[in-house]
């Protein structure tokens, strides 16, 4: 009887040498990100618009006097922070004859001294 010839096996088979890889795509893939990331950090704006403060001294809208400000409460709440955000809440009616379609309001706190301490401006539509 004859023994059968043992085929080599797959593990002992050549291997192919590995190639290097091309780091080429990756790296131009990479500086487009960053100059589309910069180029929309210069175009947008950032944040909130800045809110133009009225100073102390202007005077009051003529309309004014027909937009009554009811109930005014405050209160206080404290973040996870540890900050505290003061909030004052009220009703305005327009007791005058013209449509009413934004207001602002504009509220000032003052330290114990009657120094502005904080000036606070708040548009509404």
């Amino acid at each position: 009887m004859s023994t059968p010839s043992n085929p080599v096996p797959p593990s002992f088979a050549p291997r192919e040498e590995p190639r290097e890889r091309n780091w080429l795509p990756l790296a131009v893939a990479a500086a487009v990100v960053l100059v589309v990331a910069a180029a929309l950090m210069l175009i947008l704006p950032h944040g909130r618009p800045a809110v133009s403060v009225t100073p102390i001294s202007t005077a009051l809208d003529g309309y004014a006097a027909s937009l009554p400000i009811t109930g005014l409460v405050m209160s206080e709440s404290s973040n996870l922070a540890g900050g505290k955000v003061t909030y004052v809440d009220g009703h305005i009616a327009n007791t005058g004859g013209r449509t009413v379609t934004g207001v602002t309001v504009q509220v000032l706190f003052r330290s114990y001294t009657h120094e502005v301490a904080q000036n606070e401006t708040q548009r509404s539509n």
